[in-house]
């Protein structure tokens, strides 16, 4: 898969990027493989930042998805706490902040979303937090122990979870949340089902019986992982 001589530039070190690098490996990748990051940490799980990582001892590390001799072994670099600043399509290149240039063959976008800012008054005061990464997590844990009054903007996914580890710290919670049918639930949703062409592409373990393997595509065009070939 791709020759030896090709680059491929990974801009994003979150959940999606580090996969992608790692994938890219396992799949035969011969090439280079650039990670670049903003945050100076090593790829790490996402979702915990909402659950575990608020109800972890002060300083825990959060879980990282693969261990830092990884990187080393499998020959990917990493541009940690780097940001990019300027990408050309024509001359395939990606200008950091630290003012290094990438030439790439191929660029994988994987900057993930940022939380909406809330534009009223006060929003720029103390103790107004977001959560989109571990020092934010950090951040928020630290502020959180038991009588303290947490209200959170946003009843979504991530704000019911954050009010669930809120309130096991003995937090008083209040969720503020704009849309009237948005209730939490009390029992899961179903899983999708899947398509005839989805339960064709899967086929049972032969050996086992037990284990399911599912062919899907490596990028999912709907999520924020997206490849920009040269054109």
């Amino acid at each position: 898969m791709g020759r030896a001589d090709e680059h491929v530039v990974i801009l994003g070190a979150g959940h999606a990027g580090g996969t992608a690098a790692a994938i890219l490996r396992q799949l035969g990748f011969e090439g280079l493989i650039t990670l670049v990051g903003e945050e100076s940490l090593l790829p790490s799980h996402r979702p915990p930042l909402s659950k575990a990582s608020l109800r972890a001892e002060p300083g825990k590390a959060p879980t990282l998805l693969k261990p830092a001799g990884f990187y080393e072994a499998s020959q990917i670099g990493l541009r940690l706490g780097i940001r990019a600043d300027k990408l050309e399509r024509q001359s395939r290149t990606v200008t950091l902040s630290t003012g290094e240039v990438l030439q790439y063959d191929y660029l994988i976008i994987a900057t993930g979303a940022r939380p909406i800012k809330l534009q009223v008054e006060g929003s720029d005061l103390d103790g107004v937090m977001e959560l989109r990464t571990a020092g934010d997590a950090e951040r928020l844990k630290n502020a959180l122990r038991a009588g303290r009054r947490l209200a959170i903007v946003g009843g979504g996914y991530i704000g019911l979870e954050v009010a669930a580890s809120a309130r096991a710290l003995e937090a008083e919670v209040t969720v503020i949340e704009r849309d009237l049918r948005r209730r939490p639930s009390p029992h899961p949703p179903l899983r999708p089902r899947r398509s005839s062409r989805e339960r064709a592409q899967c086929t049972r373990t032969s050996q086992t019986g037990r284990q399911r393997h599912c062919r899907r595509p490596l990028v999912d065009p709907r999520s924020p992982l997206a490849v920009v070939r040269p054109i």
